[in-house]
C-alpha cells in the first residue's frame, strides 16, 4: 500500500487483492490435532478426517453426511464442533470462550479457519 503498511486488513484500503483461499492442507492440522485418534484411521463415524495423510483426510471430508448441509463430513464437522458433540467426550461446549481452558476443544481461530474453508467451497489440498 501507499502508506508502507503491509497489513491493510484493518483499514480495508489496499491493493484490491483477493483474500487467500483456504485449502484443505490449511485446516488438516486442526483436524489432526483435535479429531485424532478417533477419526485418524479407525474410521469412527465412517470417516478419517483427522488422518495424517492430507489426501486421505480430504477424501474423507468429502464423504456424504446425513447430519449437515451441504452434505459432506467436512460440513458436518463444524456443526458437530459448534454444538459441543465433538470432540466426543472431551467436555467441549462448542463455544470457544467457554471452552478456552480446555485444550481438547477448538479455539475461535480454529473454528473460523474451518468456516472459511467451508465458505470457500471445501477446496482440496494445495500441497500433495
Amino acid at each position: 500500500s501507499a502508506t508502507g503498511d503491509d497489513d491493510d486488513s484493518a483499514t480495508g484500503d489496499d491493493d484490491d487483492s483477493a483474500p487467500v483461499a483456504v485449502t484443505f492442507d490449511m485446516v488438516s492440522p486442526i483436524y489432526q490435532a483435535k479429531c485424532s485418534p478417533c477419526h485418524a484411521g479407525g474410521g469412527s463415524g465412517g470417516h478419517n478426517l483427522g488422518h495424517s495423510d492430507v489426501n486421505t483426510a480430504y477424501t474423507s471430508s468429502q464423504l456424504s453426511s446425513y447430519s449437515a448441509s451441504p452434505g459432506t463430513k467436512g460440513a458436518a464437522s463444524l456443526v458437530r464442533i459448534q454444538n459441543g458433540s465433538m470432540p466426543q467426550g472431551r467436555g467441549c461446549s462448542g463455544n470457544p470462550t467457554t471452552d478456552a481452558s480446555n485444550p481438547d476443544c477448538l479455539s475461535q481461530e480454529q473454528q473460523d479457519m474451518i468456516q472459511a474453508w467451508l465458505n470457500g467451497g471445501q477446496l482440496g489440498p494445495a500441497v500433495n
